[in-house]
């Protein structure tokens, strides 16, 4: 006996899809810099087209550096299990970020492919 089709499973699947959403802490994350390139700018800051932010691809190894340190340090539960380097929380995140290490430059790149999909999100919805 066969089946009937109900289209119900991607109906769920597209809608969860296309349904992101930011939660409200995001949007007072710094998620780049000013375009002086001296002070930290919020999501809300890089999402407005009238306020003058750098790009990711714009920011040196120091700044990308700094932006992902204090990311890790605003984000209340801050923890993530590397392969190699065992759980590692957010006080140990930021020394490993701050000093370069390569664990630290590890976490930098996954928070900033994190940052790339938050922005992205944002200026859709703006």
């Amino acid at each position: 006996m066969a089946r009937k089709k109900t289209g119900s499973y991607k109906k769920k699947r597209s809608a969860k899809a296309g349904g992101t959403k930011l939660k409200k802490v995001q949007w007072e994350l710094p998620a780049g810099y000013l375009s002086h390139g001296k002070k930290m700018a919020t999501l809300k800051e890089v999402a407005d087209p009238e306020t003058p932010t750098m790009n990711l691809s714009q920011l040196s190894d120091k700044q990308r550096l700094d932006l992902v340190a204090k990311r890790i340090a605003l984000q209340p539960d801050f923890k993530i299990a590397m392969l190699g380097a065992g759980l590692i929380d957010k006080k140990r995140a930021i020394e490993e970020v701050k000093s370069g290490s390569p664990i630290g430059r590890n976490l930098a790149e996954i928070e900033m492919r994190v940052l790339n999909h938050v922005i992205e999100t944002a200026q859709k919805k703006g």
